[in-house]
């Protein structure tokens, strides 16, 4: 990816709807074309800083921001993260950047030696763009170029935060990224929401942690065999009656009880929550056997104790710059932002040549939310005193999930409209993503219940011969060449 110096055309005009006009305290804000204002039309530095405040940017730190709006937000970030930070602006608008460009006040962090700017302009009309020749500025005129652009961007850059300006518009033909950086909000969001907890149990977590076999020591064990992801969706205990322990299972948390109760002991667990709550799903009423189970190190640590064997790993690309060298040497698992996701990344991190997915539905029916044997059914049973029947908790739930605006409906292998939730349709485009980006490997549903997915196939539990394999997992203590373990640092 080359960095283009965009020449300066001093006759060219804005030839667009976009406008930059002064706020009530007189700063710049960002109008649209139809005379809406994408910004504040008081105090536009306010809400910026709000906004950078609440994300959590510190100094030294590298932004990526998607929108540019009329600066104030860049302006803000810049404050923040100082002389040592680094900022890279997206802009899917080339407009936008065109309109900010050319106002002296909005434009002049174009000219900042910390910002990198990509944008896309499919129109090629990058010559209007007023801008000093020291400055980087990326100019894409494809869809393909401009993903590209990110790619270059997050590698070089390796960003400690992420945010979305609200003003943000994308084009249609940006719709599929646009899709993708929303649910990349969504998680950053959650996951700000939660950073103290995480901190807090990766510190308890660390030495068990560190001292566990890697996930790097799975790598291919399947050899070409299948593997059943099971999640703990509605569908999970009819298709596990039908498989029983004639496949290699990986199951997620939520669904071990529920497999439990059906005699199925999975070959692995995958648990990768930071709630305490998880931990119960470790604690077999008639004390079998616990699968060894894959863990990040912010799981909670009531969880890791509750595990008898755990196998560290890291969610691919976390842990940031500092712990480089600790990944390299425990391994990266492929990772989608959740449980689920995390599951199906280890089957192809140990080489599965197949994968079914069993009770991962990504759909919530009303009243059948979760399979017997997970917590939400415990819950239920147990508050059911105060309510007259399950109908009237299940009509409690959808009235708070609509209240919420959480509720959604989405086609079925099936071909009906089901209702599921926000947060789960980002899960299922995870596993989307994952499909295509390892397509050497066939990827199957097992229920008509289930949201239909882009590159994943149906097939009946029934109509499958699976083919296991002779797992041995490691066991032990990782040894170290120094005895010692690593450092964060």
């Amino acid at each position: 990816m080359k960095l283009q110096k965009v020449e300066t055309n001093q006759n060219d005009s804005v030839s667009n709807g976009w406008k930059i006009a002064s706020a009530k305290s007189g700063r710049p804000s960002l109008v649209r074309s139809d005379g809406r204002w994408c910004e504040s039309r008081y105090s536009p530095e306010v809400d910026a800083r709000r906004r950078v405040e609440k994300n959590g940017v510190m100094k030294g730190e590298t932004v990526l921001l998607v929108g540019m709006g009329a600066g104030e937000l860049p302006r803000a970030i810049l404050d923040v993260i100082d002389k040592e930070g680094r900022l890279a602006v997206v802009e899917p608008v080339a407009e936008i950047l065109e309109t900010v460009a050319d106002n002296e006040t909005a434009g002049n962090f174009l000219n900042d030696s910390r910002v990198v700017t990509l944008a896309f302009d499919p129109k090629k009309n990058a010559g209007k763009i007023k801008i000093q020749e020291n400055k980087q500025i990326i100019i894409c005129n494809t869809p393909n170029e401009f993903n590209a652009g990110i790619l270059e961007l997050l590698k070089n850059y390796e960003p400690d935060r992420f945010i979305i300006n609200p003003s943000v518009e994308w084009p249609e033909k940006l719709s599929a990224l646009k899709e993708l950086f929303s649910d990349l909000e969504v998680r950053m969001k959650s996951s700000l929401h939660q950073e103290d907890l995480l901190k807090k149990n990766k510190s308890i977590n660390r030495e068990r942690f560190l001292s566990a076999p890697g996930v790097s020591e799975l790598r291919n064990l399947l050899d070409g065999s299948d593997a059943v992801i099971a999640g703990g969706g509605p569908s999970l205990e009819k298709i596990a009656k039908i498989i029983g322990n004639n496949a290699d299972w990986i199951a997620t948390s939520r669904a071990l009880l529920p497999l439990h109760f059906l005699g199925i002991t999975p070959h692995l667990a995958v648990t990768t929550d930071p709630q305490e709550e998880i931990a119960r799903h470790f604690i077999f009423p008639d004390n079998s056997v616990i699968p060894p189970a894959v863990v990040f190190p912010t799981v909670s640590p009531h969880t890791l104790n509750a595990v008898p064997q755990i196998i560290s790993a890291f969610a691919e690309g976390d842990g940031g710059k500092r712990m480089k060298t600790l990944r390299e040497e425990i391994g990266e698992l492929p990772a989608g932002g959740s449980v689920i996701t995390s599951a199906v990344g280890l089957a192809v991190l140990m080489g599965a040549k197949r994968i079914f997915l069993a009770g991962a539905d990504f759909a919530e029916p009303m009243m059948k939310t979760h399979v017997k044997g997970t917590s939400m059914e415990l819950s239920r049973a147990a508050v059911l005193g105060r309510f007259s029947t399950l109908e009237n908790f299940g009509i409690l739930g959808e009235r708070f999930l609509c209240s919420k605006g959480e509720r959604s409906f989405a086609k079925s292998v099936g071909g009906e409209s089901i209702p599921t939730r926000k947060n789960l349709m980002i899960y299922a485009r995870a596993i989307q993503r994952l499909a295509k980006k390892y397509s050497h490997i066939t990827f199957f549903q097992l229920s008509k219940d289930a949201v239909e997915l882009d590159g994943i196939e149906y097939v009946k539990a029934d109509e499958v011969s699976f083919i296991r394999s002779n797992i041995l997992l490691p066991s032990g203590t990782r040894m170290r060449k120094n005895g010692e373990l690593y450092e964060d640092r």
